[in-house]
């Protein structure tokens, strides 16, 4: 796999061999221009963790094994008005970075819809540092929940800069949070956030299970979401070149389009009938004291949840 651009210009490399698929890049940024030489050069290209819609969006070859970013929007604005119920929100995020944007747009707009009220949209630009005048604001509006679709440097900043000025909401984050590190934040304690895999997954599921004692026996620890999604890649790759029966791109690559409620270490996916986003599970989890508890396990639309509460 590669976290870079594949500056491939068509299937063949310069050394005459046949490339049938492509392996990542793993963040959107580098995963968009990739997609597009890959469709272009007509090339199948799975992406583990690329969440963007652009990615895959307009795209015959081009595949993705993590959910989208429009998926955390809904789930998370969900589970705001249902499991936590509240009925206000704000938001505070990045109007420069488009992952922050669209996963703020998609929350706004599922949350309203399904009977919500957003009291404030607040934004400010990368790089800022100081985020009162926002929160403020947002403070005068005492919202339920502080919905911040933003990257660990600026959430740290925005959930101490909230807690001084008094705001009492219950954090949301999306997959953008790294749970590790921001659970060291007392002022993050009891937020939640969307995410790819947590090992609370393996007590309902023999293949996670089988995932997290083979990753223990090679590491001497637990994975995190990047290495359950690689595994799955993985996996999904290997099944589409075998329905494929040989290594041709056009056969894996519809194979993978006809792939079916495959079950891996991160959840149940499918392709048939989706394009290159799969329908698949995503993972809440809790920063409590320091730790990160699983909390649900929630399925594609219709929205559904299942775990622990």
């Amino acid at each position: 796999m590669v976290n870079g651009p594949m500056l491939l210009p068509s299937r063949h490399l310069r050394t005459g061999l046949l490339l049938v698929l492509g392996l990542g890049p793993y963040v959107s940024r580098n995963a968009i221009p990739a997609a597009t030489v890959a469709e272009n050069a007509r090339i199948p290209m799975i992406c583990p963790t690329s969440t963007h819609p652009r990615t895959t969006a307009g795209k015959d070859y081009v595949f993705r094994t993590t959910f989208t970013d429009p998926f955390q929007g809904r789930v998370l604005a969900r589970f705001a008005l249902e499991e936590l119920g509240t009925q206000t929100a704000a938001v505070l995020y990045d109007v420069a970075n488009d992952y922050n944007r669209d996963i703020a747009r998609v929350f706004l707009e599922v949350f309203e819809a399904a009977g919500g009220q957003m009291v404030a949209l607040e934004s400010y630009t990368t790089g800022d540092q100081d985020f009162r005048a926002q929160l403020e604001r947002i403070r005068n509006h005492r919202p339920g929940v502080l919905f911040l679709p933003n990257f660990d440097i600026d959430v740290i900043a925005q959930a101490r800069q909230a807690r001084q000025l008094g705001i009492d909401a219950t954090f949301l984050g999306g997959d953008a949070w790294t749970p590790e590190v921001l659970g060291r934040h007392p002022e993050l304690d009891g937020a939640f956030t969307t995410q790819h895999w947590h090992v609370g997954v393996a007590d309902a599921s023999p293949e996670a299970r089988a995932f997290l004692a083979a990753y223990r026996q090679a590491y001497g620890q637990d994975p995190p979401g990047v290495s359950a999604l690689a595994w799955d890649t993985m996996g999904l790759v290997f099944q589409a070149i075998q329905s494929a029966g040989r290594a041709d791109p056009e056969l894996i690559r519809d194979a993978l389009s006809r792939i079916e409620n495959y079950r891996g270490a991160s959840g149940t996916i499918t392709y048939r009938g989706t394009g290159g986003d799969p329908q698949r599970s995503a993972v809440i989890v809790q920063l409590k004291e320091g730790k990160v508890i699983f909390h649900k396990l929630v399925n594609p639309e219709p929205y559904e949840l299942k775990g622990r509460s």
